[in-house]
């Protein structure tokens, strides 16, 4: 988890490991529980790469209908 306490290096090496997770995965399963702009971008990743996504929303924290 990245708290923004972090070198710029640390969350550069955290960012290149999620993305290879995203690359090499099929489906992305997203829970909001609170507002991650990290999810979000997750989320958008995977829909620019035609990947399927899960979004589950258990707070209503989305804003859009």
């Amino acid at each position: 988890m990245i708290t923004g306490e972090e070198s710029e290096g640390k969350q550069l090496e955290v960012f290149a490991k999620d993305l290879n997770i995203l690359i090499e995965c099929s489906l992305l399963v997203a829970v909001l529980i609170n507002d991650d702009p990290g999810t979000y971008v997750e989320i958008g990743w995977m829909a620019n790469g035609s990947k399927a996504t899960i979004l589950s929303d258990p707070l209503t924290i989305k804003l859009n209908s």
